[in-house]
């Protein structure tokens, strides 16, 4: 198994084994517009490190969601103390 490096444009994603990364091909993706992905996997071969990389965005998104749907219930039970937090500041 080898180490996977990914280069992204827009839909365009490039996996690339990680002992075959160059300084000059590293110069060429980035001439070229592509950036540098920070997850990299381990994979037998370039489609199953391009499902691995799938299934790591897929992952985070998961997580983002759960994240973000938990600071929403946080965000909508925090309002109704602070109104009455301003409320009992007013009255006193």
């Amino acid at each position: 198994m080898d180490k996977y490096i990914f280069y992204y444009k827009g839909d365009d994603i490039q996996a690339i084994p990680k002992a075959a990364l160059s300084r000059k091909l590293k110069a060429e993706f980035s001439s070229n517009g592509f950036k540098k992905h920070p997850i990299t996997v381990m994979a037998s071969n370039q489609q199953a490190a391009l499902g691995e990389l799938q299934k790591e965005n897929n992952l985070n998104l998961s997580m983002l969601s759960e994240y973000s749907g938990g600071m929403f219930i946080i965000a909508l039970t925090m309002i109704p103390v602070l109104i009455i937090a301003v409320v009992a500041l007013f009255l006193s």
